[in-house]
Protein backbone atom coordinates (compact mmCIF):
# COMPACT_ATOMS: atom_id res chain seq x y z
CA UNK A 1 0.00 0.00 0.00
CA UNK A 2 3.08 2.27 0.69
CA UNK A 3 3.41 5.07 -2.10
CA UNK A 4 1.56 7.32 -4.45
CA UNK A 5 -2.46 7.21 -5.00
CA UNK A 6 -4.41 9.29 -6.83
CA UNK A 7 -7.47 10.50 -5.65
CA UNK A 8 -10.46 9.35 -7.84
CA UNK A 9 -13.68 10.49 -5.52
CA UNK A 10 -14.20 11.50 -2.00
CA UNK A 11 -16.97 12.73 -0.05
CA UNK A 12 -16.08 16.27 -0.15
CA UNK A 13 -14.94 17.82 3.04
CA UNK A 14 -14.07 21.63 4.11
CA UNK A 15 -10.10 20.21 3.95
CA UNK A 16 -10.47 19.39 0.09
CA UNK A 17 -12.98 22.34 -0.52
CA UNK A 18 -12.50 23.32 -3.77
CA UNK A 19 -9.34 20.53 -5.04
CA UNK A 20 -9.17 18.08 -7.31
CA UNK A 21 -5.41 16.41 -8.87
CA UNK A 22 -5.46 15.16 -5.11
CA UNK A 23 -2.76 12.89 -4.32
CA UNK A 24 -1.89 10.68 -1.26
CA UNK A 25 1.90 9.30 -0.75
CA UNK A 26 2.53 6.75 2.33
CA UNK A 27 5.90 6.09 3.56
CA UNK A 28 6.95 3.50 6.22
CA UNK A 29 8.66 5.28 8.79
CA UNK A 30 11.72 3.34 11.03
CA UNK A 31 9.32 3.34 13.76
CA UNK A 32 6.23 1.92 12.18
CA UNK A 33 4.69 4.90 11.54
CA UNK A 34 3.57 5.74 8.45
CA UNK A 35 4.22 9.02 7.25
CA UNK A 36 1.38 10.78 4.53
CA UNK A 37 1.74 13.39 2.27
CA UNK A 38 -1.12 14.87 0.74
CA UNK A 39 -1.29 17.19 -2.78
CA UNK A 40 -3.86 18.64 -4.26
CA UNK A 41 -4.57 21.82 -6.52
CA UNK A 42 -6.84 24.35 -5.24
CA UNK A 43 -8.80 25.74 -8.04
CA UNK A 44 -10.09 28.77 -6.89
CA UNK A 45 -6.67 30.14 -5.23
CA UNK A 46 -4.73 28.89 -8.50
CA UNK A 47 -2.54 27.06 -5.65
CA UNK A 48 -0.66 23.57 -5.18
CA UNK A 49 -1.83 22.90 -1.74
CA UNK A 50 0.52 19.94 0.52
CA UNK A 51 -0.50 18.76 3.76
CA UNK A 52 1.72 16.43 5.75
CA UNK A 53 0.94 14.13 8.52
CA UNK A 54 1.34 11.11 10.20
CA UNK A 55 -0.89 7.37 10.36
CA UNK A 56 -0.51 4.56 13.06
CA UNK A 57 -2.00 1.38 13.12
CA UNK A 58 -5.20 0.94 15.42
CA UNK A 59 -3.75 -2.89 15.37
CA UNK A 60 -2.00 -5.66 13.47
CA UNK A 61 0.05 -3.65 10.93
CA UNK A 62 -1.02 -6.35 8.14
CA UNK A 63 -4.79 -5.03 8.44
CA UNK A 64 -5.87 -1.75 6.59
CA UNK A 65 -7.07 -0.31 10.29
CA UNK A 66 -5.45 3.11 11.08
CA UNK A 67 -5.64 6.36 12.86
CA UNK A 68 -4.32 9.28 10.64
CA UNK A 69 -3.22 13.04 12.42
CA UNK A 70 -2.85 16.31 10.44
CA UNK A 71 -3.00 18.31 13.47
CA UNK A 72 -0.55 17.54 16.41
CA UNK A 73 -2.14 15.20 18.52
CA UNK A 74 -5.80 14.69 17.29
CA UNK A 75 -6.39 11.21 15.19
CA UNK A 76 -9.46 10.56 13.07
CA UNK A 77 -10.17 7.13 11.44
CA UNK A 78 -8.98 5.78 8.29
CA UNK A 79 -10.08 2.31 6.94
CA UNK A 80 -9.42 0.62 4.20
CA UNK A 81 -12.59 -1.24 3.68
CA UNK A 82 -12.52 -2.58 -0.17
CA UNK A 83 -8.76 -3.43 -1.58
CA UNK A 84 -8.09 -4.73 -5.47
CA UNK A 85 -6.24 -7.71 -4.99
CA UNK A 86 -3.50 -6.09 -6.90
CA UNK A 87 -3.18 -2.67 -4.76
CA UNK A 88 -4.79 -0.66 -7.90
CA UNK A 89 -7.69 0.43 -6.18
CA UNK A 90 -8.88 1.14 -2.91
CA UNK A 91 -11.92 2.12 -1.04
CA UNK A 92 -11.04 3.85 2.12
CA UNK A 93 -13.10 5.17 4.96
CA UNK A 94 -12.94 7.48 7.81
CA UNK A 95 -14.14 8.22 11.29
CA UNK A 96 -18.01 8.22 10.37
CA UNK A 97 -20.16 8.48 7.13
CA UNK A 98 -18.81 11.60 6.43
CA UNK A 99 -15.67 10.65 4.88
CA UNK A 100 -15.33 8.64 2.07
CA UNK A 101 -12.25 8.46 -0.49
CA UNK A 102 -11.69 6.22 -4.04
CA UNK A 103 -7.57 5.69 -4.62
CA UNK A 104 -6.11 4.42 -7.75
CA UNK A 105 -2.81 3.70 -8.40
CA UNK A 106 -3.39 5.26 -11.92
CA UNK A 107 -5.58 8.71 -12.74
CA UNK A 108 -8.88 6.55 -14.16
CA UNK A 109 -10.01 3.49 -12.44
CA UNK A 110 -12.81 1.38 -14.99
CA UNK A 111 -16.42 2.17 -14.87
CA UNK A 112 -16.88 -1.28 -12.68
CA UNK A 113 -14.76 -0.56 -10.05
CA UNK A 114 -16.31 2.65 -9.49
CA UNK A 115 -19.47 1.00 -8.90
CA UNK A 116 -18.38 -1.81 -7.24
CA UNK A 117 -16.90 0.82 -4.61
CA UNK A 118 -20.17 2.79 -4.54
CA UNK A 119 -22.39 -0.40 -4.02
CA UNK A 120 -20.16 -1.59 -1.44
CA UNK A 121 -20.35 1.61 0.64
CA UNK A 122 -24.00 2.04 -0.38
CA UNK A 123 -24.36 -1.42 1.48
CA UNK A 124 -22.44 0.28 4.86
CA UNK A 125 -24.49 2.59 4.74
CA UNK A 126 -23.50 6.39 2.93
CA UNK A 127 -25.43 7.84 1.81
CA UNK A 128 -23.96 9.17 -1.07
CA UNK A 129 -25.53 12.33 -2.83
CA UNK A 130 -25.08 14.79 -5.84
CA UNK A 131 -23.90 17.58 -3.37
CA UNK A 132 -21.43 15.92 -1.32
CA UNK A 133 -19.86 13.15 -3.30
CA UNK A 134 -17.45 13.96 -6.32
CA UNK A 135 -15.41 11.84 -9.04
CA UNK A 136 -12.34 14.08 -9.38
CA UNK A 137 -11.16 14.40 -12.87
CA UNK A 138 -7.51 14.54 -12.01
CA UNK A 139 -4.55 16.32 -14.61
CA UNK A 140 -7.17 18.41 -15.78
CA UNK A 141 -7.56 21.45 -13.66
CA UNK A 142 -11.06 22.04 -14.51
CA UNK A 143 -12.56 22.10 -11.43
CA UNK A 144 -15.97 20.04 -12.59
CA UNK A 145 -16.34 17.11 -11.04
CA UNK A 146 -17.63 14.09 -12.70
CA UNK A 147 -20.94 13.36 -10.64
CA UNK A 148 -22.43 10.25 -13.38
CA UNK A 149 -22.20 7.80 -10.28
CA UNK A 150 -23.22 9.63 -7.72
CA UNK A 151 -26.48 11.05 -9.54
CA UNK A 152 -27.28 7.18 -10.12
CA UNK A 153 -27.20 6.12 -6.14
CA UNK A 154 -28.55 9.15 -5.26
CA UNK A 155 -31.48 9.00 -7.38
CA UNK A 156 -31.73 5.18 -6.29
CA UNK A 157 -32.16 6.47 -2.75
CA UNK A 158 -34.44 9.29 -3.90
CA UNK A 159 -36.38 6.77 -5.54
CA UNK A 160 -36.29 4.48 -2.21
CA UNK A 161 -37.48 7.39 -0.24
CA UNK A 162 -40.54 8.41 -2.29
CA UNK A 163 -41.99 4.47 -2.23
CA UNK A 164 -41.24 4.15 1.24
CA UNK A 165 -43.41 7.31 1.71
CA UNK A 166 -46.12 6.59 -1.28
CA UNK A 167 -46.73 2.85 0.07
CA UNK A 168 -45.49 2.57 3.56
CA UNK A 169 -43.93 0.18 4.95
CA UNK A 170 -45.97 -2.62 4.09
CA UNK A 171 -44.61 -2.70 0.40
CA UNK A 172 -41.18 -3.11 -0.26
CA UNK A 173 -39.10 -2.65 -3.67
CA UNK A 174 -36.46 -3.57 -5.84
CA UNK A 175 -35.27 -0.21 -7.57
CA UNK A 176 -32.31 -0.55 -10.17
CA UNK A 177 -30.93 2.57 -11.61
CA UNK A 178 -27.98 2.42 -14.44
CA UNK A 179 -26.80 5.50 -16.54
CA UNK A 180 -25.35 4.47 -20.10
CA UNK A 181 -26.44 7.23 -22.58
CA UNK A 182 -29.86 7.77 -20.55
CA UNK A 183 -31.16 6.55 -17.31
CA UNK A 184 -32.44 3.37 -17.09
CA UNK A 185 -35.10 2.88 -14.12
CA UNK A 186 -36.58 -0.58 -13.08
CA UNK A 187 -38.63 -1.09 -9.92
CA UNK A 188 -40.25 -4.20 -8.55
CA UNK A 189 -43.18 -3.99 -6.02
CA UNK A 190 -44.24 -6.19 -3.41
CA UNK A 191 -46.56 -6.19 -0.66
CA UNK A 192 -46.43 -7.42 2.48
CA UNK A 193 -48.73 -9.75 4.21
Amino acid sequence: YIGKWYEIARIDFKHEKNMDNVTAEYYLNDNGTVRVVNRGYDFVDGKWKTSEGTAKFRGATDEGALKVSFFGPFYSGYTIIALDPLYQSALIAGKNYDYLWILSRDITIPDETRFEYLAIADDLGYRINIKSFLFIRPLLNTGIPQRKDAIVIFFKHFLQDCFLHAFGSTHSAVITVSFKNSFTISIKRSCGS
